[in-house]
């Protein structure tokens, strides 16, 4: 599902049973002041984004309570954090509250093709993934800046391998393909830096051996597979750097 952003510049903003499922973009130059009441409905949860040069703090209100964490505050731009609301208006909050990177945007639910606007002002970055569901087509972001963002048509021609082995090491020739791992013990797929460019490959569990990563780049997200017929995805986030999905 695609994360829908919602840009505020405002330094003062209260949190809204409509904002939940949101990536909520605070772009403020100044300090801000989100508030946290104790009216939203239980199961509310969103994503928050320091987006200017406004720290963030998140404040109660009410009978509302913070768990695991006195003060929520976004220190810096890029820093992120996801807020989930229980019972009894007890908010959680986890994320990187003071260090500005965030998991690269990815757009499922587009029509159209990516223009020179969806750009870094949309939350997009170096790394983000547009999926057009109408033309069949993937695109991903190699430069997200505002009003001329960049984004490559990817080459979505997919081939088909099966490999019986318990360690499997990805190299360009895996890219765009969906390898078959069966075998009863568990599997190791070797993801290493230096992969080309916008690399990414799909793998499923068809017998007992789970699959598992190692290697030298980075990746985030799912780990592992579970049981037979799982599959992960992997989709690049950046420079060697990715992120893995699955089901």
């Amino acid at each position: 599902m695609a994360i829908t952003v919602k840009n505020i510049p405002d330094t003062s903003y209260t949190l809204l049973d409509s904002d939940d499922g949101l990536l909520l973009r605070f772009s403020a130059a100044t300090a801000v002041t989100v508030s946290c009441p104790d009216t939203i409905l239980e199961g509310f949860t969103c994503e928050a984004t320091q987006a200017g040069a406004g720290q963030v703090t998140f404040i109660k209100v009410g009978t509302t309570q913070f768990v695991d964490i006195r003060e929520p505050v976004l220190r810096g731009t890029g820093a992120h954090c996801a807020i989930t609301l229980d019972a009894d208006a007890l908010y959680k909050f986890n994320g990187e509250f003071t260090v500005a990177t965030f998991l690269s945007l990815i757009n499922k639910n587009a029509i159209i093709a990516p223009t020179v606007n969806d750009d870094e002002t949309l939350s997009y970055s170096v790394g983000s993934t547009w999926f057009d569901n109408v033309a069949g087509n993937i695109y991903d972001c190699t430069d997200a800046s505002t009003g001329a963002a960049v984004w490559k048509k990817r080459d979505t021609s997919v081939t088909y391998r099966t490999d019986l082995t318990t360690s499997i090491t990805l190299t360009d020739n895996d890219d765009k393909s969906i390898i078959y791992c069966n075998n009863a013990g568990a599997i190791t797929v070797t993801v290493d830096t230096g992969l080309k460019d916008a690399f990414s490959c799909k793998l499923i569990q068809k017998g007992a051996g789970a699959i598992g990563f190692a290697g030298t780049a980075t990746l985030t997200g799912l780990s592992a597979t579970v049981s037979a017929n799982d599959w992960l995805e992997i989709l690049p986030e950046g420079t060697d750097t990715y992120t893995v999905i699955g089901g």
